[in-house]
């Protein structure tokens, strides 16, 4: 059993990362999946957004704010760029979003793994952790298949998001052995559940909206972008964008509520004006047809419904009430929010260790010397748009420097004193 000088538990983005930026030291990479970047690799359906221009902590969420502004206003996202160009990892930008210029997450696993191998990293594929001890000089990981001491160690476990794809409950159970807290978890980047038994008549519908989140009557954000609607809830970008708002409002048992605009392009005039333009050259059009001209079919099917209007009437025999009552909520539906969807269909999780408990300058615990922690195990969470992977690089490089500067300190140290 010989000792290490770090164990990275964890080989996903931040792990990897880690191991990617520590120079000068014998390291050992523990992960319990049969291949490494197994979330990385499916980012973006496998085409990874990994970095935004818009790099600002506005686009994330954390119980506290105030430690995640600090440290994020000291980065910017050209160094994650730069970080990832040292790698071999080319970039090309389409709209503030960046990618890497083989369209393949996979690449980029790749060169953050032969980066680690070339700095002498190990890795361990298929061992499970099942527990971690503090000692005098180190700490002991025990897993299914031995026991290992190191010196310095990582978790970057990742969170319980997507558990097919490797989510895991580990890194919390494994900081709480040290002394961490673990913040309330939610499932985030996920639809939501609303209570609505006509939803499904909409299912499979795509379209450009805009949605407004509710707490209690008062607005709490607003997104714009594709709405998907499913069998009991709605997705989609925008939804995923708002889904920790909403996990957040329902815990503290408030009630939600998300107002969809469908025509959000338009005006509530405008439409009205098209629907009495349609009714006067189209007279003898079932209204049902004529709203096709405006909407997907299926959706004017659910909106009739709701507005409780006979798809099969004329045109000429439409009101300019009944149009008025189809108009407002084409305009400006409102749903009752019941809840996320799970953690299993969730691309990350809201909630963590909390920053307080980490110097966020380093990654290193404040609880206990020489723990690092990094990634989506911290309290951190962002929208959708590469800010997730932007956060584990970040943590990763910070960890892995701090590890490398604090080697290279204690030879000099070291060096001085054989002087």
């Amino acid at each position: 059993m010989g000792k290490q000088d770090v164990i990275i538990i964890g080989a996903g983005a931040s792990g990897m990362m880690t191991a990617a930026c520590t120079y000068g030291k014998k390291i050992k990479i523990i992960e319990k999946n049969k291949k490494i970047g197994k979330k990385l690799a499916a980012t973006g359906n496998g085409k990874c957004n990994l970095a935004n221009s818009h790099f600002s902590a506005e686009c994330y969420h954390s119980n506290d704010n105030k430690e995640l502004f600090s440290i994020l206003n000291q980065h910017t996202y050209q160094e994650i760029l730069k970080l990832l160009k040292q790698m071999g990892i080319y970039t090309y930008e389409v709209n503030g979003y960046y990618y890497p210029c083989s369209d393949q997450a996979i690449q980029v696993v790749n060169a953050l793994r032969k980066k680690s191998e070339n700095l002498g990293a190990i890795v361990h594929l298929k061992e499970n952790v099942l527990n971690v001890e503090k000692q005098k000089d180190g700490f002991l990981v025990l897993t299914n298949q031995g026991e290992y001491a190191c010196k310095k160690l990582v978790l970057s476990c990742g969170s319980m998001a997507n558990e097919i794809l490797g989510g895991t409950k580990t890194g919390y159970q494994l900081a709480s052995i040290f002394g961490h807290d673990v913040t309330d978890l939610f499932p985030a980047l996920t639809g939501l559940s609303v209570l609505d038994q006509n939803i499904s008549i909409a299912k499979g519908v795509r379209c450009k909206a805009s949605a407004t989140l509710y707490s209690n009557q008062n607005e709490i954000a607003m997104q714009s972008g594709e709405l998907q609607i499913a069998d009991a809830g709605l997705s989609g970008i925008m939804i995923f964008n708002l889904s920790t708002l909403a996990a957040k409002a329902l815990n503290r048992s408030e009630n939600v509520t998300i107002h969809i605009d469908f025509l959000p392009h338009y005006t509530v005039d405008d439409i009205k004006d098209m629907l009495l333009h349609a009714k006067e050259n189209f007279p003898n059009y079932k209204i049902s047809e004529i709203l096709n001209g405006f909407v997907h079919e299926k959706l004017a099917s659910y909106i009739l419904k709701k507005a409780n209007i006979n798809g099969n009437m004329q045109a000429v025999n439409c009101s300019d009430e009944l149009f008025t009552n189809f108009i407002s909520y084409l305009k400006n539906k409102e749903f009752n929010i019941v809840k996320n969807l799970s953690f299993s269909q969730a691309q990350v999780v809201s909630g963590g260790i909390p920053l307080n408990e980490v110097n966020l300058h380093t990654m290193e615990s404040k609880l206990c010397k020489n723990l690092y922690i990094t990634g989506e195990l911290l309290d951190v969470d962002g929208i959708c748009g590469g800010y997730n992977l932007m956060w584990a690089f970040l943590t990763g490089y910070l960890a892995g420097k701090a590890i490398t500067d604090d080697n290279l300190k204690r030879l000099t140290i070291k060096s001085q004193y054989l002087k």
